[in-house]
């Protein structure tokens, strides 16, 4: 996939947060090929903010956790109409935690390495 002009927003409904543990639930729209994953740094915002700048942005941010990225690929690219929001926001399709980092003990989120693991064997880093 080409780099985009513009950042690619989309949603994770509430109803997909689950805890790091809990089953996967793969529902029958989802049960073809195209299932993904990939872990992600999860930002937790802590406080209301809009209209700020950039500079400022990490003072909003609670703290961090490492999340899963669960996404179907088929529904997120080509049978969602150009929304990612479908093919990334079935229910428990965003497990995170098991606990939040405050920001004050990551300095630089950027320097984070963080990675995936599969039946015990590292499959994205």
């Amino acid at each position: 996939m080409p780099l985009p002009k513009y950042p690619i927003l989309f949603y994770k409904p509430s109803t997909s947060l689950t805890g790091p543990f809990d089953p996967i639930p793969i529902p029958t729209p989802a049960q073809i090929d195209g299932l993904d994953y990939e872990c992600e740094l999860v930002a937790i915002i802590g406080k209301e903010c809009k209209d700020l700048d950039e500079s400022r942005a990490l003072d909003y941010v609670l703290g961090y956790a490492v999340g899963n990225d669960i996404s179907h690929r088929e529904w997120q690219l080509k049978r969602g109409g150009g929304q990612w929001g479908l093919g990334k926001g079935f229910d428990g399709w965003a497990p995170f935690g098991p606990g939040i980092v405050t920001r004050e003990l990551i300095p630089d989120p950027q320097n984070l390495e963080i990675s995936t693991r599969v039946n015990g064997e590292v499959v994205q880093e």
